[in-house]
């Protein structure tokens, strides 16, 4: 048991992961426990053990192989959301009118040039590889075109900073960043700086998230309602490239990610004001993820 718990402290560490996250950990663990504690271990302590890069692969240090195909698919999957995202703030900078509104105008601006910018770093990325940038997922076109269907200010806010924001790029884009570096650090640099670089603008937008609940400007019951809508389309679109997870055998890695992804924007709604059970609320939308129920593109 200290064994177990000498890991999953040096887990958090290692992918600087809150303590929160503790008990998903612990769940990963538990389900098949010498495994999972050499896997964990493995992604940890590389020592001077130096993983490989080819055009058909990418090894880690600790033996793992990913199709190269499978990390250029995964890779153009943060480049459309991060395009997307740009084009998304574009219009609606261009639809925030009037005297109330200004500062949000400027923002979406702003934020929009900041996910060009790592929009860019990608594609270099990618390009740095000999590939092209893939076509995304028709479950991740959805979350997107869900996204920009918000018409609500305050709604608009908090979705690109705290929902989406939380969901993609904290967990997966992190912990891609830091299981990957060792391999090749020479093009996982920009992929870091562009998923790390956290800009006034972007804090702005985080303080504002906070005051506008703190405020009341939106109610618990309507925030609650935005995060299950987009969090249950995100969640469909992580487990549609669980695939890739079971031919690279990580598919338990996968799922760990996953469930935090989902529990990490509802920690920090809480964190600033929103009334809800999290373990309770991320059940509920992966079972809502499940549903045969969920609209494409539309808000309920």
């Amino acid at each position: 048991m200290a064994y177990e718990t000498g890991m999953i402290d040096s887990v958090l560490q290692r992918y600087s992961m809150p303590d929160w996250t503790r008990p998903y950990i612990y769940k990963y663990v538990r389900g098949n426990p010498s495994n999972a504690i050499r896997r964990a271990m493995s992604f940890i302590d590389v020592k001077r053990r130096k993983g490989e890069v080819t055009d058909k692969y990418v090894r880690l240090p600790n033996g793992l192989t990913f199709k190269m195909g499978s990390v250029v698919h995964i890779l153009s999957l943060f480049y459309y959301c991060e395009s997307r995202i740009s084009d998304i703030r574009l219009e609606w900078a261009e639809g925030s009118r009037g005297s109330d509104l200004l500062d949000y105008k400027e923002y979406f601006k702003n934020m929009a040039d900041l996910n060009a910018a790592r929009m860019r770093a990608i594609k270099n990325l990618i390009e740095g590889l000999n590939y092209k940038v893939g076509s995304p997922s028709r479950e991740l076109v959805d979350v997107l075109e869900s996204v920009r269907s918000i018409s609500n200010p305050y709604e608009r806010v908090i979705a690109l900073n705290v929902i989406l924001r939380d969901t993609y790029a904290r967990p997966f884009g992190f912990v891609f960043y830091r299981i990957f570096y060792p391999v090749a650090n020479e093009f996982m640099r920009s992929f870091g700086k562009a998923f790390t670089d956290l800009k006034q603008e972007n804090r702005w937008g985080i303080d504002e998230s906070r005051r506008i609940i703190s405020d009341g400007l939106l109610s618990s019951e309507s925030a609650i309602s935005l995060a299950e809508r987009i969090l249950s389309m995100t969640c469909r679109s992580i487990n549609a490239e669980l695939h890739l997870a079971k031919e690279a055998k990580v598919l338990e890695e996968a799922k760990l990610l996953r469930d935090i992804s989902i529990a990490y924007p509802l920690q920090d709604l809480r964190s600033m004001g929103v009334e809800l059970d999290v373990s309770a609320e991320a059940r509920k939308i992966i079972r809502l993820s499940n549903s045969a129920s969920i609209s494409r593109c539309k808000n309920p």
